[in-house]
């Protein structure tokens, strides 16, 4: 189902950061709200260089999901990383009433697409209460 925009949810999310968003961050911003404002899936790379500004953009794409009663997952590579965005993240959706919960995956799993769809059944199945999932991928 499309993602519907709710514009003072957006500016509560906004202004709860720290920090204020560069143009680039609001563009992309706002090209994923038209994206998944859409009857199909989004489809969208975010790149940028280190320190650009992604995990911004990223939470608030997990932000607007939440907001509309869908969950999300946010992939990243190191446990280090995994670590640092939960530090950032949880104060910023426990302001905004948004629960997310940090899940790590061990190397010795193997296939990671197979394991990331078994987690996401059984962690959604069973913790009804997150909304926003961080998972760390296996390392190696």
């Amino acid at each position: 189902p499309p993602v519907v925009f709710h514009e003072n949810e957006i500016k509560r999310f906004v202004e709860e950061l720290p920090f204020k968003l560069t143009d680039a961050q609001r563009k992309a911003a706002w090209e994923i709200i038209q994206d998944i404002g859409k009857p199909r899936p989004m489809n969208r790379l975010l790149e940028g260089e280190v320190g650009s500004g992604k995990t911004v953009v990223a939470a608030f794409s997990l932000f607007l999901a939440a907001k509309n009663g869908l969950q999300g997952a946010f992939l990243v590579p190191t446990e280090i990383l995994a670590e640092q965005h939960a530090q950032k993240l949880a104060p910023l959706f426990r302001a905004l009433g948004v629960p997310f919960f940090v899940f790590k995956l061990m190397p010795f799993f193997g296939n990671f697409q197979h394991l990331f769809l078994n987690v996401r059944q059984i962690f959604f199945a069973n913790f009804h209460i997150a909304k926003i999932l961080i998972i760390l991928s296996k390392s190696g």
